[in-house]
């Protein structure tokens, strides 16, 4: 019974192994199942979908932490290596110098980004808040400005009339063009109070979260000084948890495969925030060339939604030209010129030149991993989704180059484009060419014949 029981363990194993791609796909498609049957478990029911919130915001500091300290890492680096670079030379006790450079490294990666936090708080806050009461003080005047245009419009164009009149008497305005009493008497008693306790009650809530995002926030820096102060005996932990786990060339795949992902996500991540801070500023300076009202506001919203790739200026175009449409129409026709312009430059000129070939994805890609993660996730897919699916990319593409070379095919991929058919034993490859398409038609052409006569 034994030896039957081995010999069935030997033979399943022989089967696997004779069909590779076999495992690996039934391997993807469970793992593919498993990620979405969790996925629905806590989008469709309620009871899961609150705790994982509750999981996350508990977990939020730690994860400001690990994202403060992911996007310093890089300066920390470099100082530190600048730090080194004489200071090992005359040193008595190495690991003392690289402990000291190391603490001060973290110590002024911290306070540049809690600089650049502060710094643009002071630079969008109060101009934000300028452009808000600019807004609240005018809006009376671009609202009467709006109407007199409609109503010229309305003048001229019969249907636009019809038009304005219907929604007039929808919204119970009379005919000498003033709203009726009992008309705003109904719609304070039946839609604002309603809804003002529900506004109410989502502003208290919205302060009691904004409070405790700010002290996680607070705490999240915290954790970012110890995960850079420490991040060497983390990659180690990281590492030996890997190697023990995995055989030695599963683990080295990982861990490069896990290296290749930080390149993808650190260069996308600090090559959009560096691309989105000059279209916004750049914005910011058209804006005041042209003359054009709410440049501040108006900037950072483009500026912050231009993290989205593609989609990300027109998203923050949207309610900045219905902004600028109350005041002048015509502005808002130069504001929008404006936007498809940055929209020009940062497509196929900034963004490249910065982002590089950080990701290793061309358009269509880019295109589907915003419309495809973006559709699940919403912003936060459309942020991540192209470099998470450069991960994914890059994944399948080394795979692919590990099974070829051990097929002994190749790997480029040109040598595929015009590739024809490979022989099974001798691995030759054969390319198209009119002569082959002569010999195939000719071969077709006798098989038909010859099932003629059989016939």
């Amino acid at each position: 019974m034994t030896n039957q029981n081995n010999d069935s363990k030997e033979k399943r194993k022989q089967f696997w192994k004779e069909r590779p791609h076999l495992a690996w796909g039934l391997t993807f498609f469970i793992v593919a199942v498993l990620i979405i049957c969790v996925f629905f478990a806590f989008y469709r029911y309620q009871g899961l979908a609150s705790g994982w919130s509750t999981v996350m915001m508990a977990f939020q500091p730690i994860l400001i932490g690990f994202v403060v300290a992911y996007l310093m890492n890089p300066i920390e680096r470099r100082i530190e290596k600048k730090m080194l670079k004489n200071r090992l030379k005359k040193a008595k006790d190495e690991l003392k110098v690289r402990r000291s450079a190391r603490n001060a490294a973290t110590g002024i990666s911290i306070l540049i980004f809690c600089g650049i936090v502060v710094a643009l708080i002071m630079l969008i806050v109060p101009q934000t808040i300028m452009s808000i009461q600019q807004l609240m003080v005018s809006l009376p005047d671009d609202l009467r400005s709006f109407q007199s245009w409609v109503n010229e419009m309305s003048a001229q164009n019969d249907k636009v009339e019809a038009v304005i009149n219907q929604l007039n008497s929808i919204a119970g305005q009379e005919e000498d063009g003033h709203f009726s009493m009992q008309a705003i008497i109904d719609w304070v008693a039946n839609e604002f109070l309603p809804a003002s306790q529900n506004l109410i009650e989502s502003i208290s809530t919205g302060v009691f979260k904004a409070a405790k995002t700010v002290v996680n926030f607070v705490i999240g820096i915290i954790i970012a000084i110890y995960v850079l102060a420490t991040k060497d005996k983390l990659k180690a932990q990281a590492k030996k948890l890997i190697y023990s786990i995995f055989q030695p060339v599963r683990a080295n795949w990982l861990v490069n495969t896990i290296r290749q992902s930080d390149r993808i996500f650190g260069g996308f991540i600090i090559g959009k925030i560096i691309d989105s801070f000059i279209i916004g500023v750049i914005c910011y300076v058209a804006m005041q060339i042209i003359d054009l009202p709410y440049p501040a506001l108006v900037s950072v919203i483009i500026g912050v939604t231009n993290v989205v790739p593609f989609f990300g200026p027109f998203i923050g175009a949207i309610p900045c030209v219905m902004l600028i449409f109350l005041i002048n129409p015509l502005q808002a026709l130069f504001f929008l010129i404006l936007v498809l312009c940055l929209q020009t430059f940062d497509g196929y000129i900034l963004s490249p030149k910065i982002l590089g070939d950080t990701t290793g994805l061309n358009t269509f890609w880019v295109l589907f991993a915003i419309l495809t993660f973006g559709g699940i996730f919403g912003v936060p897919g459309m942020v991540l989704g192209v470099p998470v699916f450069g991960v994914i990319y890059y994944v399948v593409k080394d795979f692919m180059r590990m099974s070829l070379t051990k097929k002994k095919l190749p790997v480029e991929e040109n040598a595929y484009r015009d590739l024809q058919e490979v022989d099974p034993k001798t691995k030759a490859v054969s390319y198209h060419s009119p002569e082959n398409d002569q010999g195939r038609h000719k071969k077709r052409d006798n098989y038909i014949l010859k099932r003629k006569k059989n016939n």
